[in-house]
């Protein structure tokens, strides 16, 4: 059942990104979290340490909640690219649907802001 619950999280990651509902990679990411554009922030098990708390920071700043999800090579194999550390969701609806699927298989809590801004 896990594996499904994987399998459906890293499906919507793909579908999004054909929707260019998403930002893939570090830079993209941080840009599109500067700019208010993202409603959640998904890095990756493996991420470093230091990029990581760089990220965190600006969502905890932004109030953009952030999960931990899959491998990079996960990640990035469904979105179509090589090995990536963190992705940002730009859609709401996606994002919410994305953070409950995650939420559900983890039964993990957010790191930083747990909801969105009105």
């Amino acid at each position: 059942m896990k594996n499904q619950e994987r399998t459906a999280i890293l499906n919507l990651l793909g579908i999004s990104q054909k929707g260019r509902l998403l930002s893939a990679g570090k830079e993209a990411v941080t840009i599109s979290l500067q700019k208010h554009k993202a409603f959640l922030l998904i890095v990756s098990e493996d991420i470093s340490v230091n990029s990581k708390e760089k990220l965190l920071k600006i969502c905890l700043r932004n109030k953009i909640p952030c999960l931990e999800f899959g491998s990079g090579e996960d990640i990035g194999r469904s979105v179509g690219r090589g090995r990536i550390a963190a992705v940002a969701i730009n859609n709401r609806k996606m994002a919410e649907t994305i953070a409950g699927k995650i939420k559900k298989l983890h039964g993990a809590e957010t790191m930083g802001v747990d909801e969105w801004p009105k």
